[in-house]
């Protein structure tokens, strides 16, 4: 493994494994009401964790490979052709016949704050470790980002092919989270919210001590979003909490993804 402290240099490719999906979102105009129909605006975007922050840091002007899959049906074609105007190299993205393309549906209140999200990702359920491992191998990357989205079995037969490279995993959901634990001891870099983070560890609510476990496993750096009360950056010998900037809250879907990408550029 990498030093930690060791730079993202401009130059390094960065290959990323996991979910691409349709997003859409219903932001509801007025304050809402469970059970009940609600005023709301839609947004279709392209979307999931990997997808998000892979785009994020081709903005930010890295090179990435973007390792997916996707399904054969409509939603699929739109999806190739987003990418290509991004910039993302696309062809590591392999279509799966007759499977739907994962979609992922979230309801926000006015302020832009989640209240619900319902994701239909079925199609992961059909990759195979093969799968993935021939696409993988061919590629020279100095840096590696995987997200949850596969079986805990899937996620450990990739490691042996990239271990000795910048490993770097993030969550997706404190339910899917916890498929991260075979591997943690691998990680140079794990990103989770606090949710994730307390669901990692289900004997204590202290966020301190489920740090250290995660740090005592072998993940050499964690980082924790605590929504509005910060982010904390850890390792076995630094522990930092930062505040947040205050700022005019416009939609708060994908804005975890979005930090995971600016940390691991700068």
């Amino acid at each position: 493994m990498k030093n930690h402290s060791t730079l993202i240099k401009s130059n390094q490719l960065i290959a990323s494994i996991g979910a691409i999906n349709v997003d859409r979102s219903y932001k509801c105009l007025n304050t809402y009401n469970m059970r009940d129909s609600n005023t709301a605006k839609l947004n279709e975007t392209l979307g999931g964790v990997m997808l998000n922050i892979s785009t994020n840091l081709t903005y930010l002007g890295h090179k990435v490979i973007f390792n997916s899959f996707i399904g054969s049906d409509r939603n699929a074609e739109f999806i190739i052709s987003k990418l290509s105007e991004i910039g993302l190299v696309t062809s590591k993205i392999i279509k799966i016949p007759n499977k739907k393309t994962g979609s992922y549906t979230v309801i926000l209140d006015k302020e832009g704050k989640v209240i619900i999200g319902a994701s239909e990702m079925s199609i992961m359920d059909y990759i195979t470790p093969l799968m993935i491992k021939k696409n993988i191998k061919d590629i020279k990357a100095d840096i590696w980002i995987l997200d949850c989205n596969f079986s805990p079995k899937t996620l450990t037969s990739i490691i042996p092919y990239i271990k000795y490279k910048t490993l770097i995993a993030t969550g997706v959901s404190k339910s899917k989270t916890i498929r991260l634990i075979p591997i943690l001891k691998y990680l140079d870099y794990l990103f989770i919210n606090e949710d994730e983070l307390l669901g990692l560890n289900k004997n204590t609510n202290n966020i301190e001590k489920s740090i250290k476990k995660i740090l005592n496993l072998g993940t050499k750096v964690i980082f924790v979003t605590l929504g509005d009360k910060g982010a904390i950056v850890a390792s076995k010998n630094e522990f930092y909490k930062s505040k947040i900037l205050k700022t005019n809250i416009k939609d708060l879907n994908g804005t975890g993804d979005a930090f995971c990408a600016a940390a691991i550029s700068c």
